[in-house]
């Protein structure tokens, strides 16, 4: 997901709405001129990007819980929202 600007004085997600496979991972990126931007997804991800900055494997949010969860990003001025559906965890194999 990326972090846009958005005029007048504001922020975007882009894309608002992103789907992945549980145990994916999505990763965030701020091309938002302006402070740094703090992302938080539901359930206890946070992280803080500068303009021009992604976040690395490692740092991505871990598809680990099933469901829809919102993701907020701000910057102190501005913020938005948007969401993540995370796909159910996969049956086990019968033993």
């Amino acid at each position: 997901m990326i972090v846009e600007n958005s005029p007048p004085v504001g922020l975007a997600l882009s894309p608002k709405q992103v789907d992945v496979s549980y145990g994916g991972c999505v990763q965030f990126s701020d091309n938002a001129v302006g402070p740094a931007v703090t992302i938080t997804v539901a359930g206890g991800y946070s992280t803080t990007l500068n303009y021009g900055e992604s976040t690395t494997a490692a740092k991505s949010y871990q598809a680990s819980a099933a469901g829809t969860h919102t993701v907020t990003a701000t910057n102190g001025a501005a913020s938005t929202k948007g969401s993540i559906t995370v796909g159910a965890s996969p049956t086990p194999s019968p033993s």
